[in-house]
């Protein structure tokens, strides 16, 4: 007949037991923070490729524009306009080339988006 165990064992494998499943569940959670991270960086990399070539085509057109016409045009203001805006997209594309982790914000309804600035490593 097999010797049944103290309660002193029993607490002792409870406890071991707790402790391997605390590990196993946050090695399963960075699994998880990994496999994330995997996602935003594939997409972000699938953005930053396919705005690239549109914004450097806008981005010569309205150089060109700009050199050929006169600073009193009433259309230069615009133009200009445009070029800081490609400036702008051109700074969001930097920042998504440089995401280093899985970073979240409140966005609407509920729903969660990338926070860009958190999740981007400091450059």
């Amino acid at each position: 007949m097999a010797k049944r165990p103290t309660y002193g064992e029993l607490e002792k494998k409870v406890k071991q037991l707790q402790g391997q499943l605390r590990e196993d569940r946050f090695a399963c959670e960075e699994r998880l923070e990994r496999e994330r991270l995997e996602g935003v960086l594939e997409m972000a990399g699938a953005v930053c490729h396919e705005l690239s070539q549109p914004m450097q085509v806008l981005s010569v057109y309205c150089e060109r524009f700009l050199k050929e016409m006169s600073k009193e045009s009433p259309a230069y203001s615009e133009i200009k306009a445009i070029m800081d805006k490609i400036d702008s997209i051109a700074g969001i594309t930097r920042k998504l080339q440089t995401i280093a982790s899985y970073e979240t914000k409140d966005y609407i309804e509920g729903r969660k988006i990338i926070d860009i600035d958190k999740a981007c490593r400091a450059a």
